[in-house]
């Protein structure tokens, strides 16, 4: 009988998403800790202004914290932009009212890098949508020749 399988000569596969061999982390958690960072200290803007900002669009939004009274409070910020702080990470739900208030997409960015994605701004989504119309408007003409052609073959 032959020697049995040592289940430990098999190498271990690495997971492969769409043929790229992921070597880095999915944690987005130490990218957005340092996108916000940077973001709250290039907007101008002090902690407590940051904390003004987005309470007043949670108001008007209807919406609430589990932060005292309901709100924002500078104490969270300081725990969100903490890097060390790693168990404390701003929620899907607020991400949103902290990049307005700070007036940046880069913490959006840092969430989805980790997934090779890109956040786009509006002149770029107004290139993009140029740039998909004037494909249409080509597959359009091209079709156009097609039928045209078919057209005067048939007449013969």
């Amino acid at each position: 009988m032959g020697k049995a399988a040592n289940p430990m000569d098999r190498k271990q596969l690495a997971l492969d998403f769409e043929g790229r061999n992921r070597r880095r982390s999915l944690n987005p958690v130490p990218g957005l800790k340092r996108a916000m960072n940077l973001a709250a200290r290039e907007c101008g803007l002090s902690r407590e202004e940051i904390v003004d900002r987005m309470n007043e669009q949670l108001y008007l939004d209807g919406l609430r914290t589990k932060g005292k009274d309901g709100q924002v409070t500078v104490a969270m910020l300081n725990k969100w932009l903490a890097p060390e702080a790693r168990g404390h990470v701003i929620s899907t739900q607020l991400l949103p009212y902290f990049c307005a208030a700070v007036s940046s997409l880069e913490p959006h960015q840092a969430m989805v890098e980790v997934n090779d994605g890109e956040v786009i701004g509006p002149i770029d989504q107004a290139r993009l949508r140029k740039v998909r119309a004037d494909e249409k408007k080509e597959d359009a003409a091209r079709e156009s020749r097609y039928w045209k052609t078919v057209c005067e073959e048939m007449k013969r």
